[in-house]
């Protein structure tokens, strides 16, 4: 399939035509870019010491706008989490029955990095040593 040009909707960030931009651009791209990178780490060997995260800055408004598009939700998204040494395979949380807000187990992007910097060994000793207030608590079921 042939590259998609922005048609000035700002690329990922999808407030018009989110479905047909999904399908004709975004989800076949990330898709296949995450799982090349994912089974490109793990066929050299690399992927237990590397820790990769897709994860992106909003999740998206539940509802479809008027635009066909998804707005900025910061109440309730996902992120993908892979290799590192850490204990990958499981959903950790669930939102509740219409997408709008964490019912079980909330997880903050703060909580995400805690973990990442903790596993590869910048725990809160070394972040506190080198200035930096550590934000968020460890993932317990990932480490």
């Amino acid at each position: 399939m042939e590259p998609v040009e922005d048609t000035g909707d700002g690329g990922w960030d999808m407030h018009d035509r989110n479905f047909q931009q999904l399908q004709d651009r975004h989800a076949w791209m990330l898709d296949q870019t995450l799982s090349a990178l994912l089974d490109d780490l793990d066929q050299r060997g690399l992927l237990s010491d590397t820790i990769v995260i897709a994860v992106g800055e909003f999740g998206r408004t539940p509802k479809i706008n008027e635009r066909a598009g998804r707005d900025h939700w910061q109440q309730c998204y996902s992120a993908v989490v892979a290799g590192g040494g850490l204990k990958v395979g499981q959903v950790i949380g669930e939102s509740d029955a219409k997408g709008e807000f964490p019912a079980s187990r909330p997880v903050t992007p703060a909580d995400l990095f805690c973990t990442a910097l903790t596993q590869i060994g910048a725990g809160t000793t070394q972040l506190t040593a080198a200035g930096i207030t550590p934000q968020g608590e460890v993932i317990e079921e990932l480490v």
